[in-house]
């Protein structure tokens, strides 16, 4: 586990399961830390990116610094978030300006312990520097793949990359003759794809009609724009659903609200929307229901969408949800008056075992997840 001061921008390395500290990588001067990103297909490795557009890799196994490089940001431009693919081949990154670079590390094809950084700038995604993105996904490019970023006015936008008809053949085709045929085989790095074009399917405003009034006329939308429009929120997020039965749906969250809102974004429709508990949301993580079920021997609805939403608060309070289309169902929670302070930061492990908690106050917490589902329902 790896925890960050924003301000001085040290970096500490915790073990997972005793918390026990194991090194302190000093800033070096390069600035408060944006975000530290993690390869799902290379746990060895973190990207810390500083604000004023420093990358530092980081070797976790030889507690070493690897690299550092820089990206050219504009005058008054810094880094707010990043984020890997899936597949651990590509990532994501995110400004102050609303622009978003998507990048790759590359092992030097002529042996060696070398790598080489490659980052490309997405043209026209805002129209203006006024909206900072505020998070941002992808999924793994096969070699179609889509972004996810939401932005500090509360639009989220989804992108799906298209490739030119020759173009897309001939890949397949330099593939399948490489013996390349499984699903996974053909997972790309964006330097593969040549030119990219990423057009919009899906957008849209986490403040238009929030609570879902039935009849909402000029006065509430009046009234909307006055509590939340013209002030940056910083903690807007969105985020792809996990696994296979969420294939097509995001989660969204904005700690001015007391809601998760969950989206098909292929027929632009919000489709369920969960009511928190007199709480406002800090942090999100969702994980896929269909594989905690087969270990915590949990019923399953056939068919849809199958999700575990754990929801980090202002309250100090962490909140499981089970999530489909249609319904949601509180399954777990933490006590009141355990955490002092809000919610700053949520990690489950890749099987749902755990989870992990960290708050204002600098206190981590480690919660068993899967055990206490077991049963329940």
């Amino acid at each position: 586990m790896t925890t960050t001061q924003k301000e001085t921008g040290d970096l500490k390395l915790y073990a997972s399961q005793t918390l026990d500290q194991i090194m302190k990588f000093p800033s070096m001067h390069l600035g408060p830390v944006a975000f530290i990103i993690a390869s799902p297909k290379n746990k060895k490795q973190r990207i810390v990116g500083h604000e004023r557009g420093f990358l530092k890799i980081l070797a976790i196994d030889s507690l070493k610094v690897l690299a550092i490089y820089q990206i050219d940001l504009q005058d008054g431009e810094y880094l707010t978030c990043g984020a890997y693919s899936p597949s651990g081949l590509n990532f994501a990154i995110g400004t102050s300006f609303g622009s978003i670079y998507l990048g790759m590390i590359k092992k030097d094809p002529y042996g060696g312990n070398k790598q080489h950084f490659c980052v490309a700038h997405v043209d026209k995604i805002s129209k203006t520097t006024e909206h900072a993105v505020t998070s941002i996904q992808l999924t793994t490019f096969d070699p179609h793949g889509s972004l996810l970023a939401a932005f500090d006015n509360g639009d989220v936008r989804v992108w799906q990359s298209t490739l030119q008809k020759d173009l897309f053949e001939k890949l397949i085709a330099m593939r399948q003759l490489g013996g390349k045929k499984s699903k996974k085989a053909m997972q790309m790095e964006i330097s593969e794809m040549g030119q990219v074009q990423f057009d919009v399917i899906d957008k849209f405003n986490l403040f238009d009609n929030p609570h879902g009034l039935e009849v909402f006329n000029e006065d509430d939308e009046e009234q909307i724009n006055q509590l939340y429009q013209g002030r940056a929120h910083s903690d807007c997020e969105a985020i792809f659903a996990a696994g296979s039965s969420g294939v097509d749906h995001l989660f969204a969250r904005v700690g001015a609200l007391p809601y998760i809102f969950v989206r098909n974004y292929v027929s632009k429709q919000t489709v369920n929307k969960i009511v928190l508990e007199n709480c406002f949301p800090t942090s999100l993580c969702v994980l896929d229901y269909y594989k905690l079920s087969m270990d915590a021997d949990l019923p399953v609805t056939r068919g849809g969408l199958q999700a575990m939403c754990v929801v980090g608060t202002k309250e100090g309070k962490v909140l499981c949800y089970r999530v489909d289309a249609t319904e949601t169902k509180l399954l777990l929670k933490t006590r009141g008056g355990i955490m002092f302070g809000e919610v700053t930061a949520l990690s489950t492990t890749d099987t749902g075992l755990n989870f992990l908690v960290a708050t204002s106050s600098g206190e981590v917490f480690l919660y068993e997840l899967l055990r206490n589902l077991i049963g329940l329902e």
